[in-house]
């Protein structure tokens, strides 16, 4: 393949590229793109733009409002298909390319990540790009780009990953480096240069960022400087959700950040904040608390890690009573904290509250009568702290419709019987089996019960003694969803005498006599409408074996397959 037709995927050569080479070059994609999903196709097919008259003839499409194309092509599924569109016109082509440059780095492939940088440095302004050209000289790094780009794509970002960003400079850094060059020195002060210039041209250009997700850091990564971010008003302000996970020291640059979250981003719908048991941070307390009184509507916050400075935070939520209907505390401590303020909080829908400490009877006694109207929990504990976990149980109330838990006892079976008769729904997760017998009492005792999902890590021996039959579910189940091992008897029994409409199994060592079992059921099920299976289709060639069989056979007793890579979303 020709320099130009590689090229013809991204800015960079398509100007001073003869007609005919582009010509040549569309047509081998037009009719080869059904056929080869090219991962770096992605990237830019907005070349037809250039010349679209030179492109096969077709009939022109109707020209729909542009709302309507966004609608039309956001249920197209595969991404060659939606590639095929950038084809049709002109028109079409316009339309297509906002919706692929939202979430660029999610979409591109590891190994074309780099091409992205070259397209973006394509999209600064002069001023900018000279800069980047002397310290890139400096550093004998050459990175060739176009010298204008066909679209403004840093405008149509919509979620900004700051650590996402950083892999793609660095992969493009070590891309156009030699071997010689990279091979026993660090790429991180280079990097940290382009990193800083991508993210001045974001916050400058993209107006419809919605998102900012800066998590996972690792090694010296920092921020670039905050004067990034001061001038960043009008982009701040648009921003919807807000994703902190910090796991070195929080630094000058990261305390300045939220601080300008607090003055400029008034529309947050989501606050998500992890750290690593930060425990000593008084100014990282009142960034928090600044950023959450900022606020006009927030619907939801998660905290995790902070085990300094909740008696300051949670008084702080009762200025979101009126829209927030979810939060979450995971890894807190709750110590001299009032939850009085929470109660207030009259949209509440669904808590969350794992593995914190400090909880006493007197600290959750306001909870007791609260203003909202709770629908979902989601409790995590030790043994230890069981006391905490029954606390909670009478708080939801009989309007609890799901439940989430890891620790089953007589204490808990017996709390949750007498205050949240109608689950509907029931997460059960890497839950202790000291009593498995128990968990049948639990199970038909909730009259309304129609999803049960049981998660049981594979390094958890105890599930090969776990005691659950057909007769300990409810008539009333609907959905069954095993994320946890049974052996061949056990699952055997299970089904026995139970029609579902749902089944979806996803778990270790899934062998043949598991779809032996799974064949029968589907058989002599009369209800059975969705039934997925995953890990076990890839273990040897007879399990494909029995994979396509199954496949016939739900095919012929019209039950949708659930593929693998869709179970983790049930």
């Amino acid at each position: 393949m020709s320099v130009e037709i590689k090229e013809i995927f991204n800015d960079h050569g398509v100007q001073n590229s003869p007609s005919t080479a582009r010509r040549s070059a569309m047509k081998e994609i037009f009719f080869n793109v059904g056929r080869r999903g090219r991962h770096d196709s992605l990237i830019s097919m907005s070349q037809y733009q250039a010349e679209p008259k030179t492109m096969m003839k077709e009939k022109s499409a109707t020209r729909l409002p542009a709302e309507c194309m966004k609608r039309i092509i956001k249920y197209v599924e595969r991404r060659r298909d939606v590639i095929s569109c950038l084809l049709v016109n002109k028109y079409w082509c316009s339309s297509v390319i906002p919706l692929l440059w939202a979430r660029p780095f999610d979409n591109v492939s590891v190994e074309n990540r780099f091409k992205l940088i070259r397209t973006y440095i394509s999209c600064l302004e002069e001023e900018d790009r000279s800069g980047l050209n002397f310290a890139l000289k400096k550093f004998k790094v050459k990175i060739p780009y176009s010298s204008q780009s066909l679209f403004e794509y840093a405008t149509y970002l919509e979620r900004f990953s700051y650590n996402k960003l950083y892999m793609a400079v660095d992969s493009g850094i070590r891309n156009y480096l030699s071997k010689e060059v990279v091979a026993g020195r660090s790429t991180h002060q280079q990097t940290i240069l382009i990193t800083g210039v991508m993210c001045q041209l974001f916050m400058r250009q993209s107006r419809r960022m919605t998102s900012i997700e800066i998590t996972k850091f690792f090694g010296m990564v920092d921020l670039p400087r905050s004067s990034l971010f001061s001038t960043a008003e009008y982009t701040l302000s648009n921003i919807r959700r807000f994703e902190l996970e910090y796991t070195n020291r929080m630094t000058r640059n990261t305390l300045k950040l939220l601080k300008y979250v607090s003055k400029y981003c008034h529309k947050l719908q989501v606050l998500d904040l992890k750290f690593p048991y930060l425990t000593d941070k008084l100014d990282v307390v009142n960034s928090i608390t600044n950023i959450i009184n900022a606020q006009t509507q927030l619907t939801e916050f998660n905290l995790s890690g902070l085990r300094f400075g909740t008696e300051i935070i949670v008084p702080a939520l009762v200025s979101q009573a009126g829209s927030l209907r979810s939060l979450k505390f995971m890894n807190c401590d709750f110590t001299g904290t009032d939850f009085e303020p929470l109660a207030r909080c009259r949209e509440l829908k669904s808590l969350t509250i794992q593995y914190c400490q400090g909880l006493t009877n007197e600290s959750i006694f306001s909870l007791k009568h609260p203003h909202f109207t709770l629908k979902s929990l989601n409790i995590g504990c030790s043994p230890a702290a069981l006391v905490s976990q029954l606390l909670i149980f009478p708080i939801a109330g009989e309007s609890l419709e799901e439940l989430t838990l890891d620790l089953i006892t007589p204490e808990t079976i017996t709390t949750i019987l007498e205050n949240c008769p109608k689950l509907k729904q029931l997460k059960l997760v890497n839950y202790f089996l000291q009593q498995p017998t128990k968990i049948g009492e639990l199970l038909r005792g909730l009259k309304y019960l129609r999803k049960l999902e049981i998660f049981i890590s594979s390094k958890n021996a105890d599930y090969e003694n776990m005691i659950l039959t057909s007769g300990d579910l409810p008539e009333s189940l609907d959905c069954l969803i095993l994320r946890c091992g049974f052996t061949t008897i056990q699952l055997d029994n299970l089904l026995s005498r139970r029609d579902l409409t749902t089944l979806i199994m996803d778990y270790m060592y899934f062998d043949h006599s598991h779809f032996r079992v799974i064949r029968e059921y589907a058989k002599r099920s009369d209800r059975l409408e969705v039934l997925g299976i995953g890990d076990g289709g890839a273990k040897d060639s007879f399990a494909k074996k029995e994979w396509k069989e199954l496949q016939k056979l739900c095919k012929d007793y019209n039950i949708r397959a659930v593929p693998l890579r869709e179970i983790n979303s049930w």
